[in-house]
């Protein structure tokens, strides 16, 4: 058996960092916005602030809070389909479920461009200024200014 097999063998395991309870109803108060503040919430969980903002900036503090807020997220998501469909069946105007309706094509995977009829493009209204020097324009210089200006 080489060295670097018995280094391995004999390597203490990593023992996971566990999250008070404390810890984990401050977290919880600041995720469902019971407390708008880290002071509100480490007052709400029996927590000095100084002791919650350190232990939020830990390592494994932070995997936690991602977790939590991919399942506040993936129940937010069901609600917000729901809310997407009743606006489409029954939405008060067109405008509104015209909008619905193409943000759920998109999220689909259809692109769905969104026209205008009041916009026209390739109309170019007003003057062009050719601030190019003499020498790379293509033809005469025009003088534009009337004879009773001058």
């Amino acid at each position: 058996m080489n060295v670097a097999a018995t280094q391995l063998e004999t390597a203490p395991a990593t023992r996971e960092r566990r999250i008070s309870a404390k810890l984990r109803q401050a977290i919880d108060l600041l995720l469902s916005g019971e407390c708008a503040t880290k002071k509100a919430a480490a007052a709400r969980a029996n927590l000095s602030p100084e002791h919650l903002s350190r232990s939020l900036r830990e390592p494994h503090v932070q995997v936690f809070i991602e977790s939590r807020v991919r399942e506040t997220i993936a129940g937010a998501q069901m609600k917000a389909a729901r809310v997407l469909e009743e606006l489409l069946e029954s939405g008060r105007s067109e405008h509104v479920k015209a909008d619905v309706a193409r943000h759920v094509l998109g999220l689909g995977g259809h692109v769905v461009k969104n026209v205008s009829p009041l916009v026209n493009v390739g109309v170019s209204i007003g003057y062009v200024i050719d601030l190019s020097p003499p020498a790379s324009r293509p033809g005469p210089l025009i003088d534009v200014t009337s004879e009773t200006a001058k």
